[in-house]
Parts: C-alpha cells; sequence; structure tokens
C-alpha cells in the first residue's frame, strides 16, 4: 500500500514537475484587506445669521465629514442659548461669523466660546477685517480667521486641521451664568412686555442668563409660578382676567403676587397719573415705569 502511494506521487511529480517527493501546496485563500476605520465625524457648531452663507458652508462641511449643528443667531438671546449647546454637546470647532451679523458680536462670540466651549477650536469667518482681531485671535491656541470670500476647500481644511489637533485642556463642564425667570403679564397683542424682556435680556448679556416667559392669562401664570423659581413679575397695565374674575383689578393682582412670592414686582403702564404710581407702591410693587 505505501509502494503504491509512492507511485503515484513520482508521477504526478514528473508531469507537474513538482520536487520528487514533496506534495502540491494548497493554496490558502487570499485575505480579505481589513478595510481602514472611517474618518472621525468632528461635531461643528456655525453659527450664522444668513441662511444662504450658512448653507453653503454647512453643506461643505458636510461634504468633508463633518457633523454640524446650525445656529441662527440673534443677538437679542444668543449668550444663554450658546450656553444651552455648550452645556448639552461637544464641539471640537466652532465657526463663529458675521454673515448677517453685525461684526461687534464677534469677539463675544469668541469669548464665549473660550470659555464655555470645553477646549474647541475657533475658525472665524468674516466679510469685515478689523486688524486688531485679527490680531487679538492669532494668538490664541487653535484659532484661525479666514477672510470672505473664502475658498471652500480652505475653509473646510483649516476646520478640519484645528478639530485634529484636539482641545488642549483638560474637558471640563461648562460653567453656567446665573439664570433668572422673568414672568410677565401682558394682554394679547401688546409688545410692551416682549419689549422689555428683550431689553433685559441685552441689559445683562454675558452677566446673567436671563429667561423670561409672556403670559396672557393670569391663571397660566400663577400656575408655572407655583412650580418654577420665579425671581420677577412684570405686570403691565393691561386687563388679564375677565369681570368673573378673582382679581379686581391691577393693583389687587400684583398685591396678590407679592403677598403669595414673596418676589419682587415690576408694573409697566402707560398713565403718568401720579395717584396710579402711589397705590401701585402701596399695592407692594417694587417699580413703577411709565
Amino acid at each position: 500500500m505505501i509502494r503504491k502511494y509512492w507511485v503515484l506521487e513520482t508521477m504526478a511529480a514528473r508531469i507537474y514537475k513538482f520536487p520528487k517527493g514533496q506534495k502540491k501546496a494548497k493554496q490558502k485563500p487570499a485575505k480579505a484587506e481589513t478595510p481602514a476605520p472611517p474618518a472621525r465625524r468632528y461635531k461643528v457648531l456655525l453659527v450664522a445669521g444668513q441662511e444662504d452663507a450658512r448653507d453653503l458652508l454647512a453643506e461643505a462641511l458636510a461634504k468633508s465629514g463633518c457633523e454640524v449643528t446650525h445656529y441662527r443667531l440673534d443677538a437679542r438671546y444668543y449668550p444663554a442659548l450658546l450656553l444651552d449647546l455648550f452645556e448639552k454637546n461637544r464641539f471640537d470647532v466652532v465657526v463663529p461669523t458675521n454673515l448677517g451679523i453685525p461684526f461687534v458680536y464677534l469677539p463675544d462670540l469668541v469669548a464665549l466660546t473660550r470659555k464655555f466651549g470645553r477646549g474647541a477650536g475657533i475658525v472665524v469667518v468674516s466679510g469685515w477685517v478689523q486688524d486688531d482681531f485679527v490680531a487679538e485671535l492669532a494668538k490664541l491656541p487653535r484659532a484661525a480667521f479666514l477672510a470672505v470670500p473664502v475658498r471652500l476647500e480652505e475653509f473646510t481644511a483649516r476646520v478640519r486641521e484645528l478639530a485634529a489637533a484636539g482641545p488642549e485642556a483638560k474637558e471640563e463642564k461648562p460653567e453656567r451664568l446665573p439664570r433668572v425667570l422673568i414672568l410677565l403679564a401682558d394682554a394679547q397683542g401688546n409688545l410692551v412686555a416682549q419689549l422689555f424682556l428683550e431689553w433685559l435680556a441685552g441689559r445683562y448679556r454675558g452677566v446673567l442668563d436671563v429667561r423670561g416667559t409672556v403670559l396672557h392669562s393670569s391663571d397660566e401664570l400663577l400656575r408655572i409660578a407655583s412650580v418654577e423659581p420665579v425671581h420677577l413679575f412684570v405686570v403691565n397695565f393691561t386687563p388679564l382676567w375677565g369681570p368673573s374674575g378673582p382679581f379686581r383689578g391691577h393693583m389687587d393682582f400684583a398685591r396678590h403676587l407679592k403677598n403669595r412670592f414673596g418676589r419682587p414686582v415690576v408694573m409697566l403702564s402707560g398713565f403718568e397719573d401720579e395717584e396710579c404710581k402711589g397705590q401701585a407702591i402701596a399695592a407692594g410693587v417694587d417699580a413703577y415705569f411709565r
């Protein structure tokens, strides 16, 4: 039996030119090449006011493999809204622009990003070049300035370069500004209370996180105040209830707010009568604006 197999092996060696006494090696299937891991999708926050420009930059970033968060800047509220974004998300790069936004807000956007952005890189895109601002930005780590018109390839390459560099400092939970909740009582369609809220938010921008809600019903105001830590009530001199309501008038409502919640009450009025102001102060109103 052994002789038989030796003869077969020798014949096969002669026919296929194998060395005598050596069997044909079995060819192992080629291993599939391990695919390269996909490039990391960097998280980018794009702050702009002009929709066309924002969409153009966002599309370029998305094509380069970045995950883009859009933010349409409203200069009256942006500090508080940006802080919310920074608290809930970690961005590799923040792109502040003045496209559709006054240039004066760019330094504030950069300062907020540096303070609360958890070490995010900064790429400023601006149609206005101010030498001192550009010089200060150049001193910052992981920051760049690109003037409009900008080549999209250069823009995306700069963003990815700063994102890949990573934060220099250890990531920490962003700080928070002290939050102030204001409830404003105003009649339907009256914009006085809304303008007052916008003025307060702008006045304390970067110092306090001013939040406010304009309500057109005394019942809704009382319901929210009973479950939320309200810091200030603003009552406009306009009716919030019908004849069958529990309050006899504005002064009675202001007195109720003061007695029940013990928080400051501000009254807005178009009446210049000193008697009205005296009645408001007597009802517990802390400030009366005409």
